[in-house]
């Protein structure tokens, strides 16, 4: 009668094995770490903004929006209004923190805009 013998492992699989299962281990325990810095590289940032007198509605949403210009992925939210022509309000959007910079950069070019002071971002 035969009898059945079990393959016996050459260390060079079970290297290939272990190495595989490090590999493994590394990709579920590195994804919560990879969510944690896409989460820490956004844009918020409170702004007092300073309009001309000649806005007629520096709160309406269509104004503030169309400070944005071309920055599709952000947004600009009204905190309070501290004047006809001094706003509060609050930007976010995608990071990381030069991208905010560049928004606002921006928003201090358009005519209408006569001063923006960072409060916090």
């Amino acid at each position: 009668m035969k009898t059945f013998q079990w393959p016996t492992s050459s260390p060079k699989r079970v290297r290939a094995w272990a190495a595989a299962a490090a590999v493994l281990l590394l990709a579920v325990f590195a994804s919560p770490v990879r969510a944690t810095a896409q989460e820490a590289s956004v844009c918020a940032a409170r702004l007092t903004v300073e309009v001309s007198p000649s806005v007629p509605q520096a709160a309406d949403d269509g104004f503030l929006s169309s400070l944005l210009n071309n920055h599709f992925t952000y947004r600009l939210d009204l905190v309070r209004q501290q004047s006809s022509s001094v706003l509060e309000v609050e930007l976010s959007g995608p990071g990381p923190s030069y991208r905010c910079e560049n928004v606002i950069e921006a928003m201090r070019k358009d005519a209408r805009v006569q001063s923006i002071e960072i409060e916090s971002g």
